[in-house]
């Protein structure tokens, strides 16, 4: 696999993630903004907040792949945590391409409502007869 297509792969799931978060955490930071008593964040969404809603440490896995001179050299050199982080954001780009997958093949498709093809007109029900038989012999030369 080219680097070059590996991060752009990662860079495809990266964009996917940021797309997602950001339509959460502004719906959340939008009832912040009501100071209303009944619509209080819970711990568990402040928490996101502060941790899953920050893509600072996927960024900087993209920025040392970035960096390393070669593509597979730079993903040994990462951790556990790391590498986990690919994985995550291969998996997010994957599932893009399959649903762009799923979009091009349909088209491609026959449509349902095809109907048979029907002959019409008289049509030949036995076999053609044929009267005259040649083979190919040294005689039967037409340049001779």
């Amino acid at each position: 696999m080219s680097p070059h297509s590996s991060l752009a792969v990662l860079k495809k799931g990266l964009s996917v993630l940021k797309e997602t978060v950001k339509k959460r955490r502004d719906a959340l930071i939008d009832r912040l903004k009501k100071d209303d008593p009944k619509d209080r964040l819970t711990a568990d969404k402040e928490a996101w907040l502060d941790n899953d809603a920050n893509q600072v440490e996927e960024d900087a896995v993209i920025e040392k792949l970035e960096r390393a001179s070669d593509y597979e050299r730079g993903l040994s050199r990462l951790d556990t945590k790391e590498i986990g982080l690919v994985e995550r954001l291969k998996a997010l780009a994957g599932e893009v391409a399959e649903k762009v997958a799923d979009k091009v093949s349909k088209k491609r498709k026959r449509p349902e409502e095809r109907k048979d093809f029907v002959r019409t007109g008289k049509t030949a029900d036995v076999e053609p007869v044929f009267t005259h038989k040649e083979n190919a012999e040294q005689g039967n030369k037409w340049w001779r």
